[in-house]
């Protein structure tokens, strides 16, 4: 799945032409996660974490949120290869989130299965143009 990730997410975020690939690990022992999650200051609540060429990966809930877990952080590596660090958080998120949940869905239809979600709706007032969104 992390192979598919890799390369379906070069379909949108672009291909940085590295020939090596990215280290995925995954960590099945919470204390080791706390760790992890600690040293690259991370909401503590967070499944996966990417560092460099490295991406983590907690052991933990279903499969959906493994394969989500997996395709948005290979997305955010993408990005980090390609730009370093001048990519803005909203656009890092932002693409994060959209090729992340396509990349997986792609993989779950792959499987011959369907991955869904809701999203909770957006106040009005909450609601930016895209000039204020892009001037933040």
């Amino acid at each position: 799945m992390a192979e598919f990730a890799y390369v379906k997410t070069a379909s949108y975020v672009g291909d940085d032409l590295r020939r090596s690939k990215p280290h995925v690990f995954v960590v099945g022992d919470p204390a080791t996660w706390e760790r992890i999650v600690r040293g690259a200051d991370r909401r503590k609540d967070a499944l996966s974490a990417q560092t460099g060429d490295d991406i983590f990966i907690l052991a933990a809930g279903d499969d959906n949120q493994r394969i989500l877990a997996v395709c948005h952080e290979m997305v955010h590596l993408r990005l980090w290869r390609l730009y370093g660090g001048d990519v803005p958080i909203w656009l890092d998120e932002g693409m994060a989130g959209m090729a992340g949940w396509e990349t997986a869905w792609s993989w779950r239809r792959k499987e011959g299965k369907s991955l869904f979600r809701t999203r909770p709706g957006v106040p009005a007032a909450r609601i930016l143009s895209l000039d204020a969104l892009t001037a933040l």
